[in-house]
C-alpha cells in the first residue's frame, strides 16, 4: 500500500507506474490518495489506513513532500512524522520541497533550491510545455504516460543530485531540491524488495 500526500498528482503517477508489466507481475499495489495536511497528519492517516486493512499489507509506504522547512514548527512536524512512520513500520519517500522535483528530474538534473511547490512548477512548466505542447497541470491523469519514456533519465538525475550534488547532506530536509522517490521507482522496476 502506498499512501500519498496529494489527492491527484502522486496517485495518477503511481497508478500508471504500477501498471508497468515489470511491476504488475511482481507487486499488487494499492494507491491511497491523500487529502494534504501536515506531515504528521499524513502519517497518522497512513497508520489508520494500515490498521483498517482486513488483510495484512506486506509493505506500507508513504509519499510526501517536505514543503517549506523554514520554521521550527515545520521541522519538528517532519521529525514527528518520521518517528511515527518508523515506529509503525512505514517507509517514507520524501521530496524536497515537492513531488514535482521528481517530474523535473525527467527532463534535467538540478539541485536548484526552490522556495515551494509553485517555484518548482515554474521550472517544470518550461520543460513540460516544450515537450508536450501544453502547460503542466497537477491534475493531469496522463502524467505517468507522458513521462514514462524518460523514467531512467529521472532515476539517474535524481540519484546524481543526492549522491553527487548533495553528497555531504545526509538528510533530505537539508537537500533542497531533491527527491528520494527514485529509490521507490528503482525498487519497483527491479522487482526486488
Amino acid at each position: 500500500m502506498i499512501v500519498c500526500e496529494g489527492e491527484k498528482t502522486e496517485r495518477y503517477y503511481l497508478d500508471g507506474l504500477k501498471r508497468e508489466e515489470a511491476i504488475s507481475k511482481v507487486f499488487a499495489i494499492t494507491v491511497v490518495p491523500g487529502k494534504g495536511g501536515s506531515r504528521s497528519q499524513i502519517i497518522k492517516r497512513a497508520i489508520n489506513k494500515k490498521n483498517a486493512q482486513r488483510r495484512e499489507m506486506d509493505i506500507v509506504l508513504c509519499v510526501l513532500d517536505t514543503e517549506s522547512l523554514e520554521n521550527t514548527q515545520a521541522k519538528e512536524d517532519l521529525e514527528t512524522a518520521r518517528q511515527e512512520a518508523n515506529h509503525n513500520d512505514i517507509t517514507l519517500y520524501l521530496s524536497n520541497p515537492a513531488f514535482e522535483v521528481w517530474f523535473l528530474a525527467h527532463f534535467r538534473r538540478t539541485s536548484q533550491s526552490f522556495r515551494d511547490c509553485d517555484a518548482v512548477i515554474v521550472e517544470l512548466d518550461k520543460e513540460w510545455s516544450a515537450a508536450f505542447g501544453q502547460p503542466y497541470n497537477k491534475s493531469d491523469d496522463k502524467g505517468y504516460q507522458r513521462l514514462a519514456g524518460r523514467t531512467q533519465d529521472a532515476v539517474t538525475n535524481a540519484k546524481n543530485v543526492v549522491e553527487i550534488d548533495h553528497r555531504e547532506k545526509t538528510d533530505i530536509a537539508d537537500r533542497n531540491s531533491s527527491t528520494d522517490f527514485y529509490q521507490l521507482v528503482e525498487r519497483l522496476l527491479s522487482g526486488a524488495w
